[in-house]
């Protein structure tokens, strides 16, 4: 234990004895220990918070930290963050005044991040306002045993019941013309590591919009003409035509027809 000790010392040589008492002081060990906030996080976003909890009987005490990757510090309480995955020692080394040392090691891991497939799917697509026969338009990521994903959309929602929770195909309704985005994230279900991948400036075009102008009520045999009185959403490139109880005479493929 610390303290004052005395020791009697004799020396005999030839005719003569002689006695002294030499004092030693036993200086106090420190022990040495200290805790983490988490010893396993993930690669992409970890912060290793190491708390000192080292004691002395008496006085001062320094530190030395040995992270396991080649890097070290002197602090009381250092915070450390990995780059690299694996599986480190975290060694302390407490050491007093005089001299006397303690140390202690722990491990911490640092997981590596999942890996995960931008979305597929096409990315300019058309706006489903004003669009009643509107088909969603479909992405996907690649399937990977263990993880689980989550998606979020910008410009758009997720068809029918579908919540993209735990699935890796969703099929969207694309809203107001814009730009709109998809992203995906995979999580580890045993390490909760996650990532984030995104289809980013999906083109949404405005959906063309039709009113027709022409008579509601018609005799029989007779021919009248209808047409396209307004057309909204974009430049159209194209018309086609259904009738039905009737037949398209003439103007299919232009802005007007003529039915008899």
């Amino acid at each position: 234990a610390a303290g004052n000790y005395s020791v009697l010392v004799n020396y005999v040589g030839g005719c003569s004895n002689t006695s002294a008492i030499a004092a030693i002081t036993q200086a106090p060990s420190p022990v040495a220990q200290f805790a983490i906030n988490n010893a396993n996080q993930c690669v992409n976003a970890n912060t290793y918070i190491f708390t000192n909890m080292s004691t002395l009987y008496s006085g001062a005490l320094s530190y030395a930290w040995n992270f396991g990757d080649a890097t070290s510090s002197t602090a009381s309480s250092p915070v450390k963050s990995y780059s690299t995955p694996g599986t480190y020692n975290v060694k302390l080394v407490a050491t007093s005044v005089s001299g006397c040392m303690d140390s202690t090691t722990q491990t911490v891991t640092v997981n590596p991040n999942p890996s995960v497939t931008t979305p597929s799917g096409p990315t300019t697509v058309c706006s489903s306002l004003n669009y009643p026969s509107y088909t969603p338009v479909t992405y996907s990521t690649t399937l990977t045993t263990g993880l689980n994903y989550t998606w979020t959309v910008i410009g758009g929602t997720f068809s029918g019941a579908s919540s993209g929770v735990n699935v890796n195909s969703v099929n969207i309704v694309w809203g107001a013309a814009g730009v709109g985005s998809i992203s995906v994230t995979a999580t580890n279900s045993s390490t909760g590591c996650s990532v984030t991948s995104t289809l980013s400036s999906i083109i949404i075009n405005p959906s063309p919009y039709a009113i027709v102008a022409g008579l509601l009520n018609s005799c029989q045999n007779a021919t009248n003409y209808y047409s396209l009185s307004n057309v909204i959403g974009g430049t159209i490139t194209g018309y086609n035509w259904t009738v039905t109880g009737g037949t398209i005479t003439s103007g299919q493929g232009t802005l007007g027809i003529n039915v008899n």
